[in-house]
């Protein structure tokens, strides 16, 4: 995926206009269309074709969200004659304004293409803004030498499995987590000093770059299911996105993030606290960026995605965890596959704790 596709189409219109242009255009241009491809003259038109793909998502076994690009280069053509970008862009903000979030995911290209590595980072920073109406923006599909394919841990532990390498960076980041956690962090997430323990996580949290990060992991041989790397920018050269690939390899990660905020131990708790939503983890990272007001850049395979999603492994030792947060931040559990007494005891837990009980 190439930003040269979408080339100057919208460039005579204001920023926030410009970014609904460009996401109109990208989920209509990666939308199967028939041999008689519908009219595109008019806001409502384009809006109601926005509409029809979202619901088509519905019958879809994947993907779950509206893709955006394709790489036909004809079809980027066709569509950015037949539509105006005034158009297209009211048209989007008319599809913003209905109900249900909108979501969107592209994929990785040739990693070693300079247009395409600079791409990645664009669009994140276009689609950023709340203005523009999406949830959440994420890349998926990784390619490596031997083409496409799927693999890495697609599943979280409970409670969360936050990893720490051994540099001094990481450690004093790990200590901060000892001391200044939330309370109810400590119930929700459980941190690894990977080369003490030997212990695979959930999610690495790294503060150093990709390359120190991949030459730290290298001797402990221990996997993660995502990697999140803090305090740095989302990547825009060719190196760089080789350098992820690797990271990603090295791990077995399903998912790199890349969160451009000092680490510091908000960003692990508004990250705890947004996976006990269990949510996908495109949205997990959306909000985390939203509340810490930092772009972030995601990149993973659609059945993390999909699956953050799969039962979580482990059940909850109290659920006193989520009683004393502020509504509705708190933290809520992961129950998904669970059984319904389980689930029946969680909630006379909860409420027995927001009513003074005690728990066992």
């Amino acid at each position: 995926m190439s930003r040269r596709l979408v080339g100057s189409w919208a460039d005579d219109l204001p920023a926030i206009s410009r970014a609904r242009a460009i996401a109109a255009l990208g989920v209509l241009v990666a939308d199967y269309w028939p041999a008689n491809e519908p009219a595109l003259d008019h806001p409502d038109q384009i809006s109601g074709h926005l509409s029809a793909s979202r619901e088509r998502l519905a019958y879809l076994a994947y993907p779950k969200r509206l893709r955006w690009g394709c790489y036909d280069e004809a079809k980027w053509t066709r569509f950015k004659e037949r539509m105006a970008p005034a158009n297209a862009a009211a048209g989007w903000k008319r599809f913003a304004d209905t109900p249900g979030p909108i979501d969107l995911q592209s994929w990785t290209d040739n990693l070693r293409d300079a247009e395409v590595a600079e791409t990645y980072r664009w669009l994140a920073e276009l689609f950023w803004p709340v203005e523009v109406g999406i949830r959440s923006f994420y890349f998926g599909w990784w390619q490596s030498a031997d083409g496409f394919g799927d693999s890495g841990r697609t599943a979280w532990h409970w409670p969360l499995r936050l990893g720490f390498l051994p540099d001094p960076k990481s450690q004093a980041l790990l200590e901060d987590f000892h001391s200044g956690a939330h309370w109810w962090t400590r119930d929700l997430a459980h941190p690894i000093d990977l080369k003490g323990t030997g212990q695979s996580c959930d999610v690495l949290v790294s503060p150093l770059g990709l390359d120190d990060t991949r030459t730290a992991l290298a001797p402990l041989r221990v996997g993660a299911s995502a990697i999140l790397l803090v305090g740095r920018e989302p990547f825009d050269s060719p190196d760089c996105a080789v350098a992820t690939h690797r990271l990603r390899t090295s791990a077995d990660a399903a998912a790199v993030a890349f969160l451009a905020r000092e680490p510091w131990i908000d960003t692990l708790v508004e990250v705890i606290r947004h996976i006990s939503h269990d949510e996908p983890f495109n949205v997990v990272m959306s909000r985390v960026g939203r509340t810490l007001d930092t772009v972030p850049l995601i990149i993973a395979e659609h059945r993390l995605i999909d699956g953050t999603l799969g039962p979580a492994v482990g059940t909850p030792r109290r659920a006193a965890s989520c009683a004393g947060a502020p509504w509705p931040s708190q933290p809520c559990l992961h129950v998904r596959g669970r059984s319904r007494d389980a689930l029946g005891q969680i909630c006379r837990a909860f409420w027995g704790a927001r009513a003074g009980t005690p728990l066992s």
